[in-house]
């Protein structure tokens, strides 16, 4: 099973989300849980 985190940034009332060069369309900022770390760990990093 594949594990994800996301995180959220709000500052000011404002979302903070990334829109690539490559995409037509925005995402929010995230990507896998490694083994051996927790979700949290995975959030920071």
């Amino acid at each position: 099973m594949l594990k994800v985190v996301g995180t959220m940034f709000f500052k000011d009332g404002k979302l903070l989300i990334d829109k690539p060069r490559k995409r037509p369309t925005f995402q929010m900022i995230g990507g896998s849980v490694e083994e051996g770390e927790t979700t949290l760990e995975a959030a920071i990093k």
